[in-house]
């Protein structure tokens, strides 16, 4: 689906809201999230903006009161019907605390995730807003089932109160979890870029991006990309692209794309910035010219289509893929590289530094560029050709198959949506033992994430939802093109 746009140019830039999406608000008193949605939705004109609300409230767009006391099936055919007249449309709907002080939260949640299946296809998004920590476990599983997370929070700082936003999933991916202090000045919405509040993205000469990015594609089988003469020290780089820069230096670019293959063109984007700045160079090598593309083997095809215990057994009667020996580290082994990595920033880093904040996204990134690195490293052993992009109907497969050759772990996948699956690991071993407020099992949810980005070419995002370490009964998973 299409980018959603507010004609906001600093929102526009850091979010990747599509349309047909489901859009989580959080704030601190149900108060802030109108404050920020009003301006921010005002520029829209070429659809209307309707904020659904079981109580008076100010809003610049029409208000259509909802009455909580009614069944949850009347609620449903009421914005339903809306839909239907409509056609297109932004939703917010500024009701769910009162709801749930009626409806039980599972019956909520399931007429949410209608929702978002009825609006996927379709020129809606749709805001849900809810108070921060007034119920936890519902809000927990609202932020698993919608497509984008927007967390608003007030910080005091002297005598002034700041807030500010950040999106917990829904941002390009250099603009995640970056907290963005913003004003609202004369009903306009200003955002913190640099050291201005503002409404308006910098404008980089135009010429110069074009060229830029026009260089690149025109050798994009002979460049290797080089440091610049600018140090990454001295830019004040988000942490998602401090972690990109690590891995893409040195890196021919035809490389690049192939790890990269769900959001080259972003990196692309990124690369001719950075090049623009003199953040990286480019040294031009002897040009690769690409074989022409060959469609996936009837070897594969046949295993895809084959039932997964047939699979499982194959799997564990050759114990290797084509004539190269999987490579294995034994699981203890790991965690004890874990538990000292983690020791290590404890002991030489403040509880509150950036970087102590930022472990458990450093680790996650580096298990995704295993996940991807592997992959590529599968596919060449069997013969096959990266560029491939086989039908999202084989995700099922290609998950099991992933977690019982990769950890000998057997999944129940589930597909919710044409782009969205649920993966269910009965006996899970990464937690066994463990107790934990948090879902633990990121060593399996970020090389997932990035086996199966590289292998569908889409960018998905995996994320842990229940966790036996949790006290849950299971350890299960959302599976989402992004």
């Amino acid at each position: 689906m299409r980018a959603f746009e507010t004609r906001h140019e600093i929102f526009d830039k850091i979010s990747n809201i599509r349309l047909g999406s489901l859009v989580t608000v959080l704030d601190e008193t149900f108060y802030e999230s109108l404050m920020f949605l009003n301006p921010l939705l005002s520029r829209i004109k070429d659809k209307p903006v309707t904020v659904f609300s079981s109580h008076p409230i100010e809003t610049h767009f029409q208000l259509d009161r909802l009455d909580v006391s009614k069944s949850l099936n009347d609620i449903n055919l009421k914005v339903a019907d809306y839909r239907d007249k409509s056609g297109a449309s932004v939703i917010v709907h500024h009701y769910l605390p009162r709801l749930l002080l009626k409806v039980n939260e599972d019956a909520i949640l399931r007429m949410l995730e209608y929702w978002s299946s009825k609006i996927v296809d379709k020129d809606f998004v749709e805001f849900c807003t809810l108070p921060r920590g007034a119920y936890p476990s519902f809000e927990k599983k609202l932020q698993a089932i919608t497509d984008s997370v927007i967390d608003i929070r007030i910080s005091r700082q002297e005598e002034v109160y700041q807030p500010s936003f950040s999106f917990l999933r829904g941002s390009k991916p250099e603009y995640h979890l970056i907290s963005f202090p913003y004003v609202v000045k004369e009903d306009q919405l200003l955002i913190r870029w640099g050291d201005e509040f503002t409404d308006q993205a910098p404008k980089e000469d135009a010429e110069e991006v074009r060229r830029a990015q026009t260089y690149l594609m025109d050798n994009l089988g002979a460049i290797r990309i080089t440091r610049g003469l600018q140090s990454i020290e001295e830019l004040d780089l988000p942490s998602e692209e401090r972690l990109l820069y690590s891995h893409l230096i040195d890196r021919r670019l035809d490389e690049i794309q192939i790890i990269f293959p769900d959001k080259f063109d972003e990196i692309l984007e990124t690369l001719t910035r950075w090049r623009i700045r003199r953040l990286i160079s480019t040294a031009l090598e002897e040009k690769r010219e690409l074989p022409p593309l060959k469609p996936l083997s009837r070897r594969s095809q046949l295993a895809l289509k084959l039932p997964m215990p047939l699979a499982f057994f194959l799997l564990r009667l050759q114990g290797t893929y084509g004539q190269k020996r999987v490579r294995t580290v034994p699981f203890d082994s790991y965690l004890a590289i874990k538990n000292s990595a983690e020791a290590l920033v404890r002991l030489f880093m403040p509880r509150n530094s950036e970087v102590a904040k930022q472990f458990p996204e450093i680790e996650t990134f580096f298990q995704e560029i295993m996940g991807r690195m592997t992959a590529l490293e599968h596919v060449s052993a069997l013969g096959e050709d990266p560029r491939v992009k086989p039908d999202l109907r084989y995700v099922p497969q290609f998950v099991s198959l992933t977690l019982f050759a990769g950890y000998g772990l057997k999944a129940r996948v589930k597909r919710l949506r044409p782009d969205q699956f649920e993966i269910t690991i009965p006996e899970c071993f990464i937690c066994r033992g463990v107790k934990s407020d948090h879902p633990y099992c990121t060593l399996i949810s970020g090389p997932l994430q990035g086996v199966i980005s590289v292998a569908f070419k889409e960018n998905f995002a995996c994320e842990e939802i229940r966790c036996h370490a949790m006290g849950n009964g299971d350890c299960t998973f959302t599976l989402r093109a992004r």
